[in-house]
This record gives structure tokens, C-alpha cells and sequence, in this order.
């Protein structure tokens, strides 16, 4: 499949006015349910929407310990939770679409809709084909390029945009197809890691009804049907948004256990769904390079708490250093005219001492630190390994972060400054 998310981002992405014409965007829905009287008149469109983007909830900091290869990993490094980001209304518009998808799959409307026997979920694909598993013919898992597929909805297109604009999704990975899930008592999704086929960060969107997501690096279905390895369980709130990249992504395995409850929504028999956009940039040689280099980089993640460890156990060394240096100067210049009365000898006696134990310690330091590094660059995991790998997977996803920021900012000040924008 020749799929390629720039050409989403510029080509085949609808403007708001674009949208308008085909389906009403989010705000559009919101303001028909407002009355002429109410809040629409104290502020204006940009208002509400920038109140709504600073009311929306940001957490990154997931931690969960896990041994991989040997080594202790943060499985959840990478993912990031968006709560509020659409509110009652756009839920409901969204909720609405999704119903009037399901009824034109039920009919056998659309290309690549499966209602699977037992327990699942149902599942729609938009924007590309892809297998889940190997088929029975022998084709792998992943995208299939000469299948097609309906495109994208109007009103995934504006979801998707918002993702972009309000910062959940970099701009530099707009997706470009979607599968939406739908589930019913007692559905599930089995443990798995998504095909890398789809760039990496993808995420999924959740509605009507809150339920969990496990991650493990050894999470598995049991025979008796229970989940064993599932070391975290993440609640995704309704109208919330999961970015998975790096080591949730990569690393560690997801799954959605039974959903043990219907939820009757104007009597639709449907528990909750929800919509994973992805790209599937897979011909285009920036993103493939990018894709390679990624699923090459170490999996290294660090120990939060041994690198605080390490801090506080520097600060109280260089505590109890700094009172011992005092106390010796301080004795030192107490019983200096007692030395130098007594025996001239200790005053020469002692540099000479002094300077040989320093430069001791000097060549035993530099030693150690060669023989750390050397150990370090060649995989030997030696001791505070981790707590450095920590703060380069930090300082890593700062600049990331940064950068996906900063390109946000300059795409919008382009648009801006656009003809006709």
C-alpha cells in the first residue's frame, strides 16, 4: 500500500471549512446544543477552545520495573495519557458516527468490518488493510498494499487534526488510517505488541464507558482464560486519549481484559469503543529510516528511585567530606604552633603524605572512571548503569518533546500565514 502521512497532513486532510461542507465539526456540534442566550455569547469560539485545550490533562510519567534481557526496564516508558480532551457533546457526535458505521458493517457495507466468533470485539478498518495475525493463505501480519479499504471519515479527519493541533500527537506522525473497536459483554482484545508496520507513536481514543488496558513484557492469555505478566493495569478514562511510543509501545505487551458489564447507551448494545489512529508511513525513506532507527535503539529506561538514591547518597558523601575537611583545618591550624615547636620535621612530613595520597587518589579515580566507561560502552552493565541510562532516556524525550512542540508551533504560524488561511 502506497500510504504516506504527508501527504495526509497536507493533500488528503480536510480543513475545518472542508469538513463543514461534508459532516459538522466538533465545535459546530457543541454550539447547536447551546442556546442563542448561553456562554457561546460571553466567548468566543477560539476561547472556549483554547479553555478547553488548557483544561485537558497531561500525564508522562508512568513507571513500571520490568526484567528484559537481563536488565531492568521501565515497560511504560513512552506512553502518555491525555484526559478531558473531548467533552460531552463531541463524545456524543463521535459515539453517533461510530453507531452509524456499525449499522453499515452489520449490512455488509464496508470492506474490512469483522464481528469475530466468541470473544473479541468488532472491528472497522479506515485508511489501509492490514492483517492482525498470519492468515491461512500464509500472508504475514502487517499492512496488505494491494488491498483496499474506505477511506478515513470526515469526522475521524477533524479528531485526528485536533490530536495534532492540541499537541497529543506530534506533527511530524499524522495518522492516516484508524481501526475502530467495538465491545460488547465479555469482549476483549488479546495480548500482543502492534505490527511495525504502523510508526510509532500511534494511540487510541475511548468513549462511553471507562475500562482498563494491562501491559507486561510477559503478559499472556492463560489456558483457564485469565491474564498472567500483566504487571500494570492503566484505567482510560471516557473522552481520554493514550499515546503509546518507545518501550509501552515496543516493549511491553497491552491487552483490553473481558469487559465485564454492558452499558446501555440510548439502547445501543454497544459497552465502548474505541478509535486507534495510526500511520502508516511505510514507503516514505525519512520515515523508514526513522522506523529503523528506533527499533534499534537500546531499550534502556532507568531506575527512578536508585537514581534519587544515588543523589541523596552523593549529597550526604560530600556532607560528611566537607565536615571532615573542616574539623581538619580547623585542628590543623589549633595545634599548629604545637607542631612546628616540637618537631620541624612534620610540617615537610606531612605534604609529602598529603601529596602522595592525593595523587593517589587521583590515578585510582581516573582508573575507575576509564574502567567504568569501557565497561559502560561495551554492554558490561556496570554499577549505575541504569540511573545514566535514565537521565540520557530523559533528556532524550525532553528534546523530543521540544521538538514536536516547536513543530507545531512553526506548522501553525505556516498555515497562518498561508493565502486563504
Amino acid at each position: 500500500m502506497n500510504a504516506s502521512q504527508i501527504n495526509v497532513a497536507s493533500d488528503r486532510f480536510c480543513s475545518l471549512e472542508q469538513v463543514d461542507a461534508v459532516d459538522m465539526t466538533l465545535e459546530d456540534q457543541e454550539d447547536a446544543c447551546r442556546d442563542a442566550s448561553c456562554e457561546k455569547h460571553k466567548f468566543s469560539r477560539e476561547q472556549r477552545k483554547l479553555i478547553q485545550v488548557m483544561n485537558v490533562k497531561r500525564k508522562r510519567d508512568f513507571l513500571c520495573l520490568e526484567k528484559v534481557n537481563g536488565e531492568m526496564v521501565n515497560i511504560l516508558e513512552g506512553l502518555e495519557l491525555h484526559t478531558d480532551v473531548f467533552n460531552a457533546a463531541e463524545q456524543q457526535k463521535i459515539v453517533d458516527k461510530v453507531c452509524e458505521l456499525q449499522e453499515k458493517a452489520r449490512k455488509g457495507e464496508l470492506k474490512r468490518a469483522f464481528t469475530p466468533k466468541g470473544k473479541g470485539r468488532s472491528a472497522i478498518q479506515f485508511g489501509c488493510c492490514f492483517n492482525y495475525r498470519t492468515s491461512k493463505a500464509g500472508t504475514p501480519a502487517g499492512i496488505l498494499r494491494h488491498e483496499t479499504v474506505e477511506p478515513l471519515p470526515a469526522l475521524f479527519k477533524v479528531i485526528i487534526r485536533r490530536l495534532v493541533e492540541w499537541h497529543v500527537l506530534p506533527p511530524t506522525c499524522v495518522p492516516d488510517c484508524c481501526v475502530v473497536n467495538i465491545y460488547d459483554e465479555g469482549d476483549c482484545i488479546p495480548p500482543h505488541v502492534d505490527n511495525h508496520d504502523f510508526l510509532r507513536p500511534f494511540c487510541t481514543v475511548s468513549f462511553l464507558s471507562e475500562c482498563n488496558i494491562l501491559f507486561g513484557s510477559n503478559l499472556k492469555l492463560e489456558e483457564n482464560g485469565e491474564y498472567s505478566g500483566g504487571s500494570y493495569s492503566l484505567p482510560l478514562p471516557v473522552g481520554s486519549v493514550l499515546v503509546l511510543n518507545g518501550n509501552g509501545a515496543n516493549v511491553a505487551k497491552h491487552c483490553v481484559p473481558e469487559v465485564p458489564t454492558k452499558s446501555d447507551i440510548q439502547h445501543r448494545p454497544v459497552y465502548g469503543s474505541t478509535t486507534v489512529p495510526r500511520s502508516t508511513n511505510i514507503n516514505n525513506p525519512v520515515a523508514s529510516f526513522l522506523r529503523q532507527l528506533q527499533s534499534k535503539a537500546p531499550n534502556h529506561s532507568g531506575q527512578l528511585f536508585g537514581l534519587l538514591a544515588f543523589f541523596i547518597s552523593g549529597g550526604i558523601l560530600l556532607l560528611l567530606t566537607g565536615i571532615t575537611v573542616t574539623a581538619f583545618v580547623l585542628g590543623f591550624i589549633a595545634f599548629l604552633p604545637i607542631i612546628i615547636i616540637s618537631s620541624p620535621i612534620w610540617i615537610p612530613l606531612f605534604l609529602l603524605v598529603t601529596g602522595f595520597l592525593s595523587l593517589a587518589g587521583m590515578v585510582f579515580g581516573t582508573a575507575a572512571l576509564i574502567s567504568w566507561t569501557y565497561r559502560y560502552f561495551k554492554g558490561m552493565h556496570p554499577v549505575g548503569s541504569d540511573q545514566v541510562d535514565y537521565a540520557r532516556s530523559r533528556i532524550f524525550d525532553t528534546a523530543a518533546h521540544v521538538k514536536d512542540y516547536a513543530g507545531g508551533y512553526i506548522h501553525g504560524k505556516q498555515k497562518d500565514a498561508a493565502p486563504g488561511a
